[in-house]
C-alpha cells in the first residue's frame, strides 16, 4: 500500500511539473474525466463525506460552469452545513470542512497552534519561472491595475496552507474591478488541492465568481511581476480578521483543527483533478471542449453511474 501511495504521489508531482509542456487534451478525454469526478461527487454525498463531494463537484464546475446539474450535484444532504458553506463573498478563505466531535481538552490542548496557523494564512507568497511579462497591483480585486500574458510555476506557501508548487496562466488586462482576457491556475502542495480560471471580456471581476471561490483570494492585498522570473506576494485582510475572532474562541472561516476534520481524495479523484487543472491552465483544450459540448446533449451531472471501483 506504501508503494502505491509513494507512485500516486510521484505521478501526482510530474504530472505537476510538467503541466506547461502537456499535450492538449481532446474534448472527449476531458468528457471521460468530468463524468469521472461527477460520479465520484455522488458517491462521497452517500458516503457522507459533503467536503468532498463539494471538491469534486466545485472541481467539475470549474471546468464547465453551465452543466445542468451542478446544483444538485454540490447540494449537501446536512441542510446546517450547507448553510454554514453558502458564504460566497468569502470565497476561497472558507475552508470545507465538517465538525468533529472534540471535549475541552483537545480545543484547549490546539489553541495554540490554531492561532499560529492562523497568523500564518495572513501572508501568502510563491516564486518561480515562467515564459511571459507582467504586472499587477491589487488592493482586493475591486481595486486593481496590471497587465499580464505567460505562464509560470513556482513554490511558495499558498492559501488553504499549502506549501507546495503553483502554475499561473494569464492573458489580461485590468483595472479597477474591471478584465479583459483569462486567468487561471492551481495550487498543488501540503493543503487542499485547489484550481480556478476565468474569462473576463470587460467584464467585472466579483467574488462569487469560480475563480475566487476555488483558487484566488479577492480581498487580497498585494502585487505579482513576472520576466522569467516570477514573484508573488499578498496580504490576506479576511484571514487576519479570522485569527484575531480566534483569539476570543470563533472561527468564522471554518478551519480551526480543534473542531474540524476533511477527508482525502482517493488516487483516482486526484488524478481526474490533475487532469482538469491541466485542461483549466490550457485555454485552447477549453474552448475547444466548451464548443463540443455546446453540440451534444449531455445527461446531466447528476445522472451518472457509480464506477465498479469506486472509493
Amino acid at each position: 500500500m506504501r508503494d502505491v501511495r509513494a507512485l500516486c504521489a510521484l505521478t501526482l508531482l510530474l504530472g505537476s511539473l510538467g503541466l506547461a509542456c502537456s499535450p492538449v487534451r481532446k474534448p472527449r478525454e476531458i468528457h471521460t474525466h468530468m463524468r469521472g469526478q461527477a460520479d465520484a461527487a455522488v458517491l462521497r454525498r452517500a458516503a457522507g463525506e459533503p467536503e468532498l463531494q463539494r471538491a469534486l463537484a466545485r472541481g467539475v464546475a470549474t471546468v464547465d460552469p453551465e452543466r445542468e446539474g451542478l446544483d444538485a450535484l454540490a447540494a449537501l444532504e446536512d441542510a446546517q452545513l450547507e448553510q454554514r458553506w453558502q458564504a460566497p463573498k468569502l470565497g476561497v478563505n472558507l475552508a470545507l470542512r465538517r465538525e468533529a466531535p472534540a471535549g475541552w481538552g483537545r480545543q484547549v490542548l490546539m489553541w495554540l497552534p490554531d492561532r499560529v496557523m492562523d497568523l500564518f494564512d495572513v501572508v501568502s507568497f510563491d516564486l518561480g519561472l515562467g515564459a511571459g511579462l507582467g504586472v499587477d497591483a491589487h488592493l482586493t480585486r475591486a481595486a486593481q491595475l496590471g497587465a499580464e500574458a505567460g505562464a509560470s510555476m513556482g513554490l511558495g506557501w499558498h492559501g488553504q496552507r499549502s506549501l507546495g508548487l503553483r502554475m499561473h496562466h494569464s492573458k489580461q488586462v485590468a483595472a479597477g474591478p474591471w478584465g479583459q482576457g483569462f486567468v487561471s491556475g492551481f495550487d498543488q502542495g501540503t493543503g487542499d488541492r485547489r484550481m480556478g480560471g476565468a474569462s473576463f471580456d470587460g467584464a467585472e471581476h466579483q467574488p462569487e465568481l469560480l475563480l475566487y471561490q476555488e483558487w484566488r483570494d479577492y480581498w487580497a492585498v498585494g502585487a505579482r511581476g513576472q520576466l522569467l522570473i516570477s514573484a508573488e506576494l499578498d496580504l490576506h485582510p479576511v484571514q487576519l480578521w479570522d485569527f484575531l475572532a480566534g483569539i476570543v474562541g470563533f472561527d468564522p472561516l471554518n478551519d480551526d483543527r480543534a473542531h474540524t476534520q476533511v477527508g482525502r481524495l482517493s488516487a483516482r479523484e486526484e488524478l481526474g483533478m490533475l487532469a482538469l487543472r491541466e485542461t483549466l491552465a490550457s485555454p485552447q483544450a477549453l474552448s475547444e471542449y466548451r464548443a463540443w459540448v455546446a453540440t451534444r446533449q449531455l445527461p446531466p451531472a447528476e445522472e451518472v453511474s457509480p464506477p465498479a471501483d469506486a472509493p
